[in-house]
């Protein structure tokens, strides 16, 4: 039948307010399709700006049946499926995560095109409407908690559904998360590779700017102080 519940995410919202932390109320729409109750309320509330998701609802279709989505959302049934099924912490993937997972997608997108497995006007798409995921234009749309099934496939199907409808609306066409998005991948290497990707940045971007800033600073100290008498001990 029909439940309904609220959570409180703390939420890093680039694309809204910088890199702030932020709480966002969110309540979810729990909501069997079946049951045709009246549905609930899916409220974001971000810094600057906000995304407000209200009674209209739209009918999304997969493998396990019908599911009702707000209608403002970019995610599709899978993505709606996982929200309902893991409601845990409270706590979404990070932001430098899926930022990496924007990535991973876009490359893969760029691939699948030079090696003629998919049309080029509809790989430009999905590499463009990946790289506004990678860039943080659209994080309220990854609202999954970062405790869900084993491998990361929630979140994966999360950008993948993300990903096509903002292709779609670039064609005007519609494009598939799986066939397309999401051809020649696995969450299972697709995952791990986002780990990877997202690691070395942040120690590029700012692990290795820290180190350098600290070693710089020890360095001026030693010049300040060098030439002061200290006791020495063990």
């Amino acid at each position: 039948g029909e439940y309904g519940g609220k959570i409180v995410l703390e939420w890093v919202v680039h694309a809204l307010c910088g890199k702030a932390r932020t709480e966002i109320d969110y309540d979810i729409p729990y909501r069997d399709a079946s049951a045709g109750g009246p549905g609930g309320t899916v409220e974001l509330t971000a810094g600057h700006g906000a995304i407000c998701m209200t009674q209209s609802f739209r009918t999304e279709r997969d493998s396990m049946g019908e599911l009702q989505v707000p209608s403002e959302a970019l995610w599709g049934a899978q993505t709606q499926r996982a929200l309902e099924n893991f409601p845990v912490s409270g706590r979404p993937m990070p932001r430098a995560f899926i930022g990496a997972l924007g990535l991973v997608k876009q490359a893969a997108a760029r691939a699948n095109a030079r090696l003629g497995l998919l049309e080029s006007t509809l790989a430009a798409a999905i590499e463009a409407a990946a790289a506004e995921v990678a860039e943080g234009r659209h994080d309220a749309h990854f609202p999954l908690d970062v405790f869900q099934t084993g491998s990361g496939t929630s979140t994966n199907m999360n950008a993948n559904e993300v990903i096509a409808t903002l292709a779609a609306r670039r064609l005007g066409n519609p494009v598939h998360p799986n066939d397309h998005v999401n051809m020649g991948q696995s969450s299972n290497d697709v995952i791990p590779t986002t780990i990877h990707v997202s690691a070395t940045l942040a120690v590029r971007r700012d692990l290795a700017p820290a180190l350098e800033q600290l070693c710089g600073t020890i360095a001026a100290k030693e010049r300040e102080l060098g030439a002061q008498v200290k006791t020495g001990r063990t």
